[in-house]
């Protein structure tokens, strides 16, 4: 059943395919939202259930941010073209970005295709490549305390504290970024401070959610953009916020994916009292181990982690029939509260992998892994 998103001129049903599941929805909705009602996941940035959507909005002609900043002479001609990470396939028409297609009856739709997962990847990495992002490629970025970096990675290309809640870590981990993607190089912009929240434009990923969620939701354009020596810069209207009209609503802080805007530790009475749709999030790389997330684990070769309740790792193991091993040995391992596994056909050599750069990071195996034969 279709449960909402952006829509055209909503008239009959539409009866359209999406990797080889017929389903119907109302005529002129979405390709994106017609995944989500289907549950099936498409990658996505720019795009908010409770906004509209990125593509195609207009930039400012400047913007403020510790001074004016002047658009790039031929901006008035140009647009916001969104993040393009939610590109899908439609037979016959090629590629095309999932949140501004609107579905027509008959349309067959294939959302993992090498083409559409490269340019993805292609994407995603170009935005990671202006966002701190070291902890995003880092192998020991599980269970680390985010304090010390055995990496040696200066603190200006970490990530933040939004780390574990990060939307944008999610998408980044669930597309895969490229391992040749450009070092993070520090803009050092000062942050801007209000009474309730800061903005960090050295974190912002110019997703231009804050500019719609005021817009959309409030009917201002507080924030706004503009591109400036060939990048999109996101500022505000006046000076300061408050000359600009911001009525502090908090909407532009609960829709940003990264950790550009974050509320102080302040009363926000009306903050609290927003009720937006929350953001789709891309499947959880770690689960809570219950019967019903075992079960759908595949029963095929790879590795399996087990977490505490602190999501430290305590065990790692490779096996031929990743469900089976998982769920017997959950019932011998007292602290597991959470799990992640991959499917890996040399799961002995990732298994391996996995321990060995464990002991070198700790100088231990995990807690469970309390032989030296678990290292083959």
């Amino acid at each position: 059943m279709y449960h909402g998103g952006n829509r055209g001129d909503v008239g009959t049903e539409a009866s359209i395919t999406i990797d080889n599941r017929n389903i119907s929805v109302p005529e002129g909705v979405s390709i994106l939202a017609a995944a989500d009602a289907a549950g099936i996941y498409v990658p996505r940035l720019c795009h908010h259930p409770a906004l509209p959507p990125g593509p195609g909005m207009k930039p400012d002609t400047q913007v403020f941010r510790h001074g004016v900043i002047e658009a790039d002479p031929d901006t008035h001609s140009g647009s916001y073209d969104g993040c393009n990470i939610c590109i899908v396939e439609v037979e016959g028409t090629g590629l095309v970005q999932a949140c501004a297609t609107l579905v027509v009856d008959g349309m067959v739709i294939h959302t993992d295709t090498p083409e559409a997962k490269q340019v993805r990847q292609d994407n995603c990495s170009r935005i990671v490549a202006n966002h701190p992002h070291a902890c995003f490629l880092c192998a020991e970025s599980d269970g680390c305390d985010r304090q010390e970096c055995t990496m040696g990675v200066d603190e200006d290309g970490r990530c933040c504290d939004k780390f574990d809640d990060c939307e944008f870590r999610m998408v980044c981990g669930h597309v895969s970024v490229r391992e040749d993607v450009a070092r993070y190089a520090f803009r050092n912009i000062p942050a801007v401070n209000t009474p309730f929240f800061t903005f960090d434009a050295n974190l912002c990923i110019g997703c231009t959610r804050c500019i719609r969620a005021c817009e959309s939701l409030q009917g201002k354009r507080v924030i706004g953009f503009t591109f400036h020596n060939g990048g999109l810069v996101v500022g505000t209207g006046a000076p300061s916020h408050r000359e600009s009209g911001c009525a502090f609503c908090g909407a532009c802080v609960t829709v940003c994916p990264a950790g550009a805007l974050m509320e102080k530790d302040v009363v926000w009475k009306k903050k609290a009292e927003l009720q937006l749709a929350p953001a789709v999030l891309p499947p959880k790389l770690i689960f809570e181990l219950s019967k019903e997330n075992t079960a759908d684990v595949p029963e095929t070769a790879g590795v399996f982690l087990f977490y505490d309740e602190k999501r430290e790792i305590i065990y790692i193991a490779g096996t031929g029939t990743i469900r089976s091993a998982l769920m017997e040995k959950w019932q011998s391992v007292g602290d597991a509260r959470f799990f992640s596994f991959e499917e890996h056909g040399m799961y002995t050599m990732r298994e391996n992998e996995l321990l060995e750069k464990y002991l070198n990071k700790h100088g231990k195996l995990p807690e469970v892994n309390n032989e030296i034969d678990d290292l083959y």
